[in-house]
């Protein structure tokens, strides 16, 4: 049934194919000589469209990257001119804050006194520690001469010491304690004591040793501080040298200051002149004559020259406190409460003012890379114009091209028109045909598949017939084994009762009662095992109707998957040829 068939496919098959190949045949000579030439150039074109049309993307987007580029350059050229100019007009303000405090600095004279105070106490803390680390090594030098007398004794295990004659010269009171508790531990040996003894002085030498370093680390940390503190002085000591011709003025305008006296204690004279002469402008000449003829015309023009002088002292003198008062408010502006704060503000100031200057330095660096990059950019944006416009060009070409191959594309299908109506005739002509061979074939197809139903509706009777066997005689064989099984139970049971009721009776009795029953229990065993047999021999036979039943079962599903695939081989006859 297969055989035939396969015979019927394969025959269809070849009938297909033929027709088909016939078909391609007559279409590729028709149409072969017309579309040849026009067909590869336009593939030739559409080719070189689309590779024109790719540069122009990846001009496009380089373009768009480039143009992107360019605006995020501007906006961080724009941020670093703005900081540039933030940091500029900063430093011109902490310019001029420094130019003033410059004039400002010469107040700092108390703070040089009070560093040489404070460089002072310096040193006669360093004098007090290199007086306690001198007695600290000294007493380590007796502690290690001390240790090592007792690192090296010359004592013999055998030698009998009496550790009471030992004379401990140690000036420690609490070590000198230890060490006699341990001489009056009599219940220990000799020996066992001057290990305690050594034991204790080395406990006692590493504390000692310990405290040593850490005082040395104490004394490192002094003399840090000192050298700090020096460099200080010196930098103070820089300042003071500085603010010494600033500090001349205000001194010299001190020591002019005491003409005050002079002024004040002259007043009276003075007073006493303007009670003599009043108005002595408004005297006549010839009275003015008379008094510059006078004797006390001298005394006067002493006088008057010598408040003249005094006054422009005076004068100098209030400059010289205004400036000062003035020095003082500005210092108070600039938050300075303390004058001894003003060197450690200034340093700040000129750190902060150097950092700004490195970064200045690093944002003009930051500047020019970008007016580097920015150059770049402009350039590379006028390779891609000028990229972009010969590339535009070459596409109106193209295009140009184009329109002439879909004009003569339309000609040719005008003319392969004509052609198609006159082949339609022959394609109705082959549709009728092929829809006969076609109701054919599913004929047969469909004989096949109802055939094959009955098949499996036949094999499915077969293993429903064959599992109802399977199950009678399986229930068969077991009430038998079960009929049997009761009966061998029932006649244990018997025997067991005989046995109970002979147990009763002698030792002889009971081996020959055993003997003459032995034969029946041999029986029953012998019958147990033929049972067991039995039920065996069905439980194979189960095995084989199970093993059967699977055959037909693959049997069944090998028949249905053939039909499947036969049947999606129809369908894909069927698609190919509509």
């Amino acid at each position: 049934m297969r055989e035939s068939l396969r015979a019927v496919e394969s025959s269809q098959k070849k009938t297909f194919k033929s027709k088909q190949d016939n078909r391609k045949i007559q279409d590729s000579e028709n149409s072969k000589n017309i579309n040849l030439d026009l067909l590869v150039e336009h593939d030739k074109l559409s080719a070189d469209i689309i590779l024109k049309d790719q540069e122009i993307s990846a001009l496009k987007s380089q373009l768009i990257a480039a143009r992107t580029s360019h605006q995020e350059a501007e906006a961080l050229w724009k941020q670093i001119t703005t900081e540039n100019n933030n940091l500029k007009a900063s430093i011109r303000n902490f310019e001029q804050i420094i130019s003033q405090q410059k004039e400002e600095i010469s107040i700092l004279k108390n703070s040089r006194d009070k560093l040489s105070n404070l460089l002072g106490d310096m040193l006669r803390i360093h004098i007090k520690t290199d007086s306690v680390i001198e007695n600290i090594s000294f007493d380590n030098q007796n502690l290690q001469q001390q240790i090592n007398k007792n690192q090296k004794p010359t004592i013999v295990i055998g030698d009998q010491v009496n550790v009471s004659d030992l004379t401990i010269s140690i000036l420690n009171p609490e070590l000198k304690n230890q060490l006699n508790f341990i001489k009056s531990q009599t219940q220990y040996t000799s020996m066992q004591q001057i290990q305690a003894i050594i034991n204790t002085l080395v406990k006692n030498y590493n504390n000692i040793e310990n405290s040593n370093k850490i005082l040395k680390d104490n004394l490192d940390a002094l003399t840090e501080n000192y050298n700090l503190q020096a460099n200080e002085l010196t930098i103070a000591k820089q300042t003071v040298n500085i603010i010494k011709t600033e500090w001349k003025k205000i001194i010299s305008a001190e020591a002019n200051l005491d003409k005050k006296a002079f002024i004040t204690y002259n007043d009276s004279v003075l007073k006493s002149l303007g009670r003599i002469l009043p108005n002595i402008q408004d005297y006549p000449d010839d009275t003015l004559e008379s008094i510059k003829n006078s004797e006390y015309y001298n005394i006067i023009e002493a006088l008057v020259a010598s408040n003249l002088h005094l006054e422009n002292q005076l004068e100098a003198a209030n400059i010289a406190l205004d400036e000062k008062d003035n020095f003082d408010s500005i210092i108070q502006t600039l938050g300075v409460s303390d004058i001894n704060d003003a060197p450690k503000m200034i340093n700040e100031l000129q750190n902060k003012i150097q950092d700004y200057h490195n970064k200045e330095e690093i944002l003009n660096k930051q500047l020019s890379d970008a007016q580097a990059l920015i150059e770049k950019s402009k350039t590379d944006m006028i390779v891609n114009s000028d990229q972009i416009s010969s590339s535009t060009h070459e596409n109106e070409l193209l295009r140009i091209k184009i329109n002439d191959l879909e004009n003569k594309l339309k000609v040719k299908q005008d003319e392969l028109m004509l052609k198609d109506s006159e082949n339609i005739n022959v394609q109705v002509t082959i549709r009728r045909e092929f829809d006969i061979e076609r109701n054919n074939a599913l004929k047969s197809k469909d004989f096949e598949i109802k055939s094959l139903k009955n098949t499996i509706e036949n094999l499915q009777s077969e293993i429903s017939a064959a599992k109802l066997e399977v199950k009678q005689e399986y229930q068969t064989i077991i009430n038998d084994l079960k009929d049997q099984l009761n009966i061998l139970q029932s006649k244990y049971k018997i025997l067991n009762n005989k046995l109970i009721e002979e147990s009763k009776l002698s030792s002889d009795r009971i081996k020959h009662l055993k003997r003459k029953y032995k034969d029946q229990i041999a029986g029953l065993i012998n019958a147990n095992m033929h049972q067991r047999e039995i039920f065996e021999a069905a439980a194979k036979k189960m095995q084989a109707k199970s093993a059967q039943e699977t055959q037909l079962t693959e049997k069944l599903t090998q028949a249905l998957q053939d039909c499947n695939s036969r049947n999606r081989e129809l369908l894909s006859q069927l698609q190919y040829t509509t």
